[in-house]
């Protein structure tokens, strides 16, 4: 299973764990973030995906 939030934790770590302020959302011009992924956030999200698709065939070998 793929950890998408621990993902995005981690890649906003830089920013106090603000996805939003480090540009993994979408922006909203009123001011903070939708909840979609931004293209940033998307790669965040399949690099999560490759991650556990790894992990899951070294279990296997």
């Amino acid at each position: 299973m793929a950890d998408g939030s621990g993902a995005f934790q981690e890649a906003s770590r830089s920013t106090g764990g603000d996805p939003c302020a480090a540009g993994l959302l979408i922006a909203l011009p009123t001011g903070g973030c939708d909840v979609h992924p931004t293209a940033k956030g998307h790669a965040v999200l399949a690099g999560a995906v490759e991650d556990a698709v790894a992990k899951g065939q070294r279990h296997a070998a």
